[in-house]
């Protein structure tokens, strides 16, 4: 009861995508039922812990049995708290982790299944159109060599002059010759779709079927491992439990990927595909008086080169596929023998992996060799005329009729009749052939090459690098007394650098008329999670401002690495400032003295201070920038026009909302901390980071022309296409400097892109940029950019360089559309349809042809195959010279 044998109709076929996305919402399903199991034993567990601290603020000293007794019980408790959580820690990064990679891969198969079935059916389509297309050529060459014979015949009876007969015979010759090669060509078109239709419907489409069967089974069989996981974590062992976890084990045991479509299949099984009767039409040579016979090749005089050439050309082919199906012969070999090797198929993955690639493999070989088969019954076909004549001569094309008297038969006899006729005629019919050669068409130019090189250095079959990724570079070096890494001069900007020299806390004394945000290891509202980063090695500390949560107010706090991370609550108030011991009147005083004597903060912590944390050159003073104008808004506040004052320079400042979730000011943050491990001449140039007080705000240089967008809709038809192109290489090469930093933008348009003087193109917002190679998201698409998205983005959360390409070949289109709107008069959803289905934006009206080839690269469905944004900017700057 195979996939292969009873899914070869049409209802097969949709009963089979229905099914598929029918699996595909149940995992979505279980994913939520999973996730939500898992967020109620973490609860679970937190009530419980509530439930024993309460207990073990018991302390009577008193050891009859009843405490101690009710003590183990505590105890015991404790420990089931424990094997609770160790459990649902378990089941969100292993069984959830699993369930999620299933769903991945169930979308891949489901979609690698449409995408081979929409090809093997348009194979066969083409195949068959070819059939009626030769078809109508032979239809018309029948009647023009009918014509022109009758013709011929129609001057010889009249006894014309000798030249009109000589034209006559030359157009008969030429009609002889076209219906000749069109026959042939006829009858290998026949012969290639009989027996393509007849692999398609043995072979080629019953593989791909029982290919599509054992993957699905092999998910079946990763889904019963995952939910014998999920009942082996969630069994609590308790009487209460037992029968339902039972009956749990019982379902999840019950699964057999062997039998688990065998109902499905006998609902909707179909009859095996038949053969179309695909033979020789012999109404064709109604009428014709030739040498010409169905299904039978024509060896002569007009077709010896033409058949030698095309048996060539077959034979080049067949030898080809022979060394592909002996490479893949080879593959396979090599796959079933590490198949082979797993020792149990209790190792899931590993057995899985191997079994995958020798079932990929398995019907790849069957496809290579139905396609050998159908040039070999090819090849024979040629070589059997070709045998058949030997070392003779050919027989003649066509009767010329040099003797006055009409044929009265149908020329079985012409290969005599075309050596009897002697030197002569064969000269004239030489002659004419010679003419004709000499009058064939020009062949066409060789294609263009394709603008980027297969390999750079001239190997053959190099393949390109992968995109690899850095660790993160957010680590900070260990520090004594931490020294602020310098940035270099940046146009204008100068830094006012800030704790540059070494020293510690008895150096620099205590100045009573200096303010806490003077002093330089004072960081303001800098959050936690920065604050941690910073801190490294034991002893190291800041002083920072934190909200209370509940009131509202302002509080400031030391924070201290000891062990861990600490963070303590300075308290008191004005005049007034202490830990647990002596006050002092000033923050500044405190921490002077609790450094100094290197007393614990706390007895409970034991935390001491030994190296403060001073501020980075990036850490600039909310004082030091003068807002302005405003000039926008960005995803976590609005966006001014300032000054900086220590070096009177304007610059472009970011705000964050004091309202925004602790979450939101994190990312808001990571764009600075993005921002600031860039220099480059196409990337908006990053100053500092102010965080002494509320608002929080990111200082960049300040870019006069505005946004990209805006340029393009207000200048852009000013614009030559010399310098659009210009502009587009100048966005490539900042992303081609993100992307050998590992860097992934995320959100790359026109209206994240600002126009500098002399038009130079910068990228600038960072809200969504990653640091990795790859990097994949949940939870919906409310906040991303649809239309500007990868298609395996959108599908499936994932995030590469090669997302950014996408969206680079959107923002190109935007470039020399001026800022109109991509996919125009479509909605998101209707948009992403679209592009899924292979819809791409049409060429815009000022866009020159070579850059919307470039555009397409970078629109290719498949991410490998996109170019590297190195490659892009090489070929920007060629084309840009080139205009």
């Amino acid at each position: 009861m195979s996939f292969g044998d009873n899914f070869q109709q049409l209802s097969s076929h949709r009963a089979l995508l229905h099914l598929q996305d029918a699996e595909i919402q149940l995992l979505e399903s279980m994913k939520k039922c999973i996730d939500q199991r898992i967020k109620s034993d973490r609860q679970y567990a937190s009530a419980l812990t509530l439930v024993v601290s309460h207990a073990q603020k018991l302390d009577s000293g008193i050891s009859n049995p009843l405490f101690q007794v009710w003590s183990n019980i505590v105890k015991e408790t404790q420990n089931w708290i424990g094997l609770l959580r160790d459990h649902a820690e378990k089941l969100s990064f292993r069984t959830l982790e699993r369930l999620n990679s299933l769903i991945t891969e169930k979308k891949a198969a489901r979609k690698f299944y449409l995408d081979e079935k929409l090809r093997l059916d348009a194979e066969l389509r083409k195949v068959k159109d070819d059939v009626a297309k030769v078809k109508q050529d032979y239809e018309k060459n029948v009647t023009k060599h009918i014509q022109d014979r009758l013709k011929l015949e129609d001057l010889i009876s009249k006894g014309v002059p000798p030249k009109k007969l000589e034209d006559a015979r030359v157009r008969l010759t030429k009609s002889s010759l076209k219906l000749h090669r069109t026959h042939n060509n006829y009858v290998a078109a026949l012969l290639e779709a009989s027996e393509h239709e007849r692999h398609y419907i043995k072979t080629v489409l019953p593989n791909l079927l029982n290919y599509q069967e054992e993957i699905e089974k092999l998910m079946v069989s990763q889904c019963k491992s995952i939910l014998k996981d999920y009942a082996d974590l969630t069994d609590f062992s308790t009487p209460e439990h037992i029968e339902i976890y039972k009956r749990i084990h019982d379902q999840a045991s019950s699964l057999s990927p062997v039998t688990e479509y065998k109902v499905f299949v006998d609902q909707n099984k179909s009859d095996k595909l038949t053969s179309s009767n695909v033979e020789f039409d012999s109404q064709l040579l109604m009428g014709y008086n030739g040498t010409l016979k169905e299904n039978q090749l024509a060896l002569d005089t007009f077709t010896l080169e033409h058949i030698q050439q095309s048996c060539a050309k077959v034979t080049e082919q067949l030898q080809e596929y022979h060394q592909k199906v002996l490479s893949k012969e080879s593959d396979l070999a090599v796959a079933q023998e590490q198949l082979n090797s797993v020792t149990s198929k209790e190792d899931i993955n590993n057995y899985d992996i191997h079994k995958r690639t020798v079932l990929k493999l398995e019907r790849e070989l069957g496809e290579l060799r139905c396609k050998k088969e159908v040039l070999k019954e090819v090849q024979d076909l040629y070589n059997k005329q070709l045998n058949r004549l030997g070392d003779r001569a050919p027989p003649a094309g066509v009767d010329l009729l040099e003797n006055s008297s009409l044929p009265t038969s149908n020329y079985e006899g012409a290969d005599a009749v075309a050596i009897s006729d002697g030197a002569r005629g064969q000269f004239k019919l030489n002659m004419v052939l010679h003419k004709l050669k000499k009058s064939g068409p020009v062949p066409p130019p060789p294609p263009e090459k394709d603008f980027i090189p297969n390999s750079s250095n001239g190997n053959d079959g190099e393949v390109k690098p992968p995109r690899t990724s850095l660790t993160n570079s957010s680590s900070h070096p260990p520090m004594g007394v931490m020294k602020s890494a310098a940035l270099p001069a940046c146009d204008s900007y100068q830094q006012v650098a800030v704790g540059q020299e070494s020293r510690t806390l008895r150096q620099i004394g205590t100045n009573s008329g200096k303010k806490l945000d003077d002093e330089d290891w004072f960081h303001g509202v800098l959050p936690r999670e920065e604050v941690q980063r910073l801190l490294v090695n034991d002893g190291d500390y800041l002083v920072r401002v934190s909200t209370n949560r509940k009131t509202g107010e302002n509080q400031y706090v030391l924070s201290v690495m000891w062990k861990d991370h600490k963070h303590f609550i300075i308290q008191g108030q004005e005049g007034a400032w202490r830990f647990e011991a002596e006050q002092y009147p000033t923050i500044q005083e405190l921490i002077f003295n609790q450094h100094n004597s290197g007393n614990h903060v706390t007895k409970k912590s034991g935390a001491i201070l030994k190296n403060p944390v001073l501020r980075e050159t990036w850490e600039l003073k909310n004082d030091d920038i003068l807002l302005g104008q405003k000039i926008g808004n960005g995803n976590f506040g609005d966006v001014f026009k300032g000054t900086y004052k220590p070096t009177n320079s304007e610059v472009a400042v970011k705000t964050c909302r004091e309202t925004l979730s602790e979450d939101a000011k994190k990312k808001f943050l990571q764009e600075g901390r993005i921002l600031k491990q860039y220099e480059h001449s196409n990337i908006v140039r990053f100053i500092g980071i102010a965080a002494h007080r509320h608002p929080v705000m990111i200082v960049m240089e300040y870019v006069p022309g505005g946004s990209l967008l805006n340029f393009l809709k207000k200048q852009g038809q000013h614009q030559s296409k010399k310098q659009l192109v210009k502009m587009c290489q100048g966005a490539a090469a900042g992303m081609a400097y993100l992307e050998s930093h590992n860097c992934i933008h995320r959100d790359l348009a026109a209206r994240n892109c600002l126009v500098g003087k002399k038009n130079i193109v910068k990228i600038s917002d960072f809200g969504m940029s990653r640091e990795e190679e790859e990097y994949t998201v949940s939870g919906g698409l409310k906040q991303i950019p649809i239309k500007w998205t990868a298609p395996e983005a959108l599908n499936y959360g994932t995030y590469t360089s090669a997302c950014d390409v996408w969206s680079f070949g959107v923002l190109m289109w935007e470039v020399f559309s001026f800022g109109q709107s991509p996919y125009p008069g479509l909605t998101n959803s209707q948009a992403r349809e679209k592009v899924d289905d292979g819809y791409r934006m049409p060429c815009p009206d000022h866009m020159p042809e070579v850059i919307y080839r470039l555009t397409l690269k970078c629109w290719h469905q498949e991410a490998r195959e996109r170019p590297h944004f190195s490659e892009i900017d090489s070929e920007l700057q060629r084309i840009h010279q080139s205009l």
